[in-house]
């Protein structure tokens, strides 16, 4: 693996420990997928809920935003409609002003890049 490819999964995983931190301190109880030959392709990377509120999040590091799959914005499509939050945050300010109704991260209607 080379040395870029290891400094943008290791970027991707500080938001992904960000957005957990962050939710969890205002009450969220977070899990994170992990792909395996067991889960559909594409489904977001974390998933919260508080008191009856439900969120799911594709993680992407800043400026990769662009980069949501195919099947990834299937599910963010897929889980919208079925009244779920779902995202593309690139940080936990992102994912904050999602959940407060501030305004919405792009929904991963984004192309391939």
């Amino acid at each position: 693996m080379s040395k870029s490819k290891k400094q943008n999964e290791k970027l991707e995983r500080q938001v992904v420990a960000e957005i957990r931190s962050t939710l969890r301190s205002l009450g969220w109880v977070v899990w994170k997928n992990h792909g395996s030959a067991y889960t559909e392709a594409g489904l977001p990377d974390l998933m919260a809920v508080r008191r009856g509120e439900f969120i799911a999040i594709e993680v992407k590091r800043p400026g990769a935003r662009s980069r949501t799959t195919q099947a990834q914005r299937r599910w963010i499509r897929r889980l919208g409609r079925e009244g779920v939050l779902a995202i593309v945050a690139t940080s936990a300010d992102e994912v904050l002003l999602a959940v407060e109704g501030q305004g919405e991260p792009e929904s991963g209607e984004q192309s391939d890049g």
